[in-house]
């Protein structure tokens, strides 16, 4: 009770502090309740690695279920066609305690799912939360037959897109036939985002961006992608239900 009635008085009280304490309840602290053993509800803020990074807060539940459902819809008719052979890759650029990667999971439309974090307390707490879900233990930087990953480093250098090379290389797949979904809660600033969309882009030629509280949007737009999903709320709902997500598709 002390938790919610701290958020009760940073919110100012009264109807919108009682607003945002719900808000927890059902879009936060429910989604480790339902899950034995799982953690995500933390918030850091103090002592990130590194300070160019936005805090760690869980992304919204529903938020992030919708827009995972209605952006791999989107792919199955705008990408994949009747080619079922296509593999995808669920990758949360900023991964924190693994929420997005357990949803992603749990979908099981997803081939691989997996993160990047660059703060070892959230690494370590995104794999311990993967094995409650699953059951399956994966570890940092590796991959096994959960089709599970954590990979600890930095979104902006290109660590993690030789990881994804390596992996696609084992599984004998064809780059080609990837599709990537990158997820972003809005955890870095602009330059960030600039420089791993680049990486990214440098391998993969088809990829889906899900973008939760889509602050520098216009990186996107310049980039030559389009935006093909929005939330339907005012623009004045508050941002942690706020997004946009964008595709760019070339064939090759």
């Amino acid at each position: 009770m002390e938790k919610y009635f701290k958020i009760f008085k940073y919110h100012g009280g009264g109807i919108r502090g009682l607003k945002r304490v719900w808000d927890t309840i059902t879009e936060v602290d429910l989604f480790d309740f339902y899950r034995r053993g799982v953690e995500t509800s933390k918030i850091k803020t103090n002592n990130y690695a590194n300070d160019q990074y936005m805090f760690y807060a869980p992304v919204y539940s529903s938020v992030s279920k919708e827009m995972l459902r209605l952006s791999f819809d989107y792919y199955t008719s705008a990408v994949r066609y009747t080619n079922y052979q296509r593999k995808t890759i669920f990758i949360d650029l900023g991964c924190g305690a693994g929420k997005t990667i357990i949803q992603a999971g749990e979908m099981s439309h997803f081939d691989f799912c997996g993160g990047v974090e660059v703060d070892k307390e959230l690494v370590s707490l995104s794999l311990k939360n993967y094995k409650a879900a699953f059951g399956e233990e994966i570890k940092k930087n590796t991959i096994n037959e959960s089709k599970g990953f954590v990979f600890h480093g930095e979104v902006e250098t290109d660590n993690w897109t030789i990881f994804l090379e390596k992996l696609i290389n084992e599984k004998k797949l064809n780059k080609d036939d990837i599709t990537l979904f990158i997820f972003n809660k809005n955890s870095y600033g602009e330059d960030i985002l600039r420089e791993s969309l680049d990486i990214s882009s440098k391998y993969f030629s088809s990829i889906f961006y899900l973008y939760q509280n889509p602050i520098h949007e216009h990186v996107l737009k310049e980039m030559g992608f389009k935006c093909f999903l929005r939330d339907s709320l005012e623009s004045t709902a508050h941002k942690n239900f706020k997004y946009k997500c964008y595709f760019r598709h070339k064939i090759t």
